[in-house]
This record gives structure tokens, sequence and C-alpha cells, in this order.
């Protein structure tokens, strides 16, 4: 058994608590032989990442494990994950979006030769988009 300590780097979203009040950057790694035995399928089941809440659960009730007592917890950490899934699904529609809004204020104000302002207000352009696409344009 290895641990590696790493650096944290936030990729995406943001975090509840302080860094100081947990150590994310730590990693446990369980090397396995070919077969899992009674108490390493259900950790693997549990960290699987591909497997759903149902999924999970089945499995581990097959190894005989009071599914009650760690319910809340394996579905919490399911729907943890897909939040986050969500939240990046999210933030890539906000980067097109202004990607799109970008190149169609450009085509306003280079084909009908229209100021900035213009654009931004033919097309309705909300406010809090407009600073964030502005940028663009003064670099």
């Amino acid at each position: 058994m290895n641990v590696y300590e790493t650096n944290e780097r936030i990729i995406c979203g943001t975090t509840v608590e302080e860094k100081e009040i947990y150590d994310k950057g730590v990693i446990l790694a369980i090397y396995l032989n070919k077969e899992h035995d009674e108490l390493l399928t259900p950790l693997m089941v549990l960290l699987n990442n591909v497997l759903d809440y149902k999924g999970k659960q089945r499995i581990i009730e097959e190894y005989g494990l009071n599914t009650k007592k760690i319910e809340s917890e394996v579905k919490d950490m399911c729907d943890l994950g897909e939040s986050i899934v969500l939240e990046a699904r999210n933030e890539g529609k906000q980067i097109e979006r202004k990607e799109k809004n970008i190149a169609h204020v450009k085509k306003l104000m280079i084909g009908l030769q229209m100021s900035f302002k213009e654009a931004i207000n033919l097309l309705e352009i909300p406010e809090k988009e407009v600073k964030e696409i502005e940028k663009y344009f003064q670099s």
C-alpha cells in the first residue's frame, strides 16, 4: 500500500470548506491481486465511478453488507458526482454561448459597420454577459 501526496488544484466549481480543514491531496493506492475478496470488492464498488447508485447497492447487498447503514453515504456520493457533471456541463454551455455571442457581435460590427454598443443592443445580450464579451474586443 502506498500513499502519494499532491497539490490541490480546483478545475471546476468551488470547495465548501477551507483547505486547512481537510486534506484532499492525499491519495491512497491499494494494489490488488487478480481476485478481490469480500472486503475489497465492496470497497471497489463504492469507489467505482461507472456504476450508478442502484448498481452499487445491488452488488453491496450481494456481499451481505447492511446497505441501510451506508445507503445515505452512497447516495450522497452519487448525487455529488452527478452535480459535478451538471456543473461542468453548464459551465461548458456558458462558454459556448459566450463564444457564439462574440462571433455574432463581430459579424455585425464588420458586416453592418455597427459599433459594439449597437451590436449588443440588437442582439439583446444581457448586461452581465456584455462585460465578458467586451473583454474580448478590448484585447
